[in-house]
């Protein structure tokens, strides 16, 4: 199944359009799609809180929990926004679930991030390099997403763009807005 799965989020990885149209025809698999969004801020969650003297304890601090858990909350709020906004604004009929379950496919390639939060705590960083990476890999789900409408919904390129940019802005107000109310006033994302 593991691979399955790795096998899927590689070829949507790639912007194969059979692929893209195969996985969005599927059945959903609502458990899965959840895990493949939250298991790289899981596995983040984990291995901040072994970074800090008290280890694994300060899983529990809010400001642990919270903050390794609002990134994935985020990409999911920007899921659904994305399919949210082309279907009023370009008059589509989204498929939000399908359309959920075919970006966590791509959310793999966010899991780059957990290999080097997991290099760093035994010992080897590569500075500013590590964010970038995670950059690259944020920026290419977005490019997934991209091929993904203009695919499923023959959108326009613009049209998509749009909406991924769109999609982009959701994401940080959402993540604003969670780490307001979950973690206080302290929490700022920008």
């Amino acid at each position: 199944m593991v691979k399955k799965i790795y096998e899927k989020g590689l070829s949507l990885l790639k912007l194969d359009k059979k692929s893209i149209s195969s996985v969005h025809s599927e059945k959903e698999k609502l458990p899965i799609a959840f895990g493949l969004f939250f298991l790289p801020s899981v596995i983040n969650l984990v291995l901040t809180s072994l970074s800090y003297p008290s280890g694994f304890g300060s899983i529990f601090s809010s400001f642990v929990f919270w903050a390794s858990l609002l990134p994935g909350m985020a990409i999911i709020g920007m899921v659904f926004f994305m399919s949210f906004f082309a279907e009023k604004v370009y008059k589509i009929k989204a498929q939000y679930l399908k359309d959920f379950n075919t970006l966590s496919f791509a959310a793999i390639i966010l899991l780059v991030h957990s290999v080097f939060l997991l290099l760093a705590l035994i010992g080897i960083t590569f500075g500013g390099l590590t964010q970038l990476i995670l950059l690259a890999a944020s920026v290419w789900f977005l490019v997934v997403a991209k091929t993904m409408f203009m695919e499923i919904y023959k959108m326009k390129e613009q049209d998509a763009i749009v909406t991924v940019v769109v999609g982009f802005v959701a994401f940080y107000l959402i993540q604003e807005i969670l780490g307001r109310l979950l973690i206080g006033k302290f929490y700022s994302f920008f």
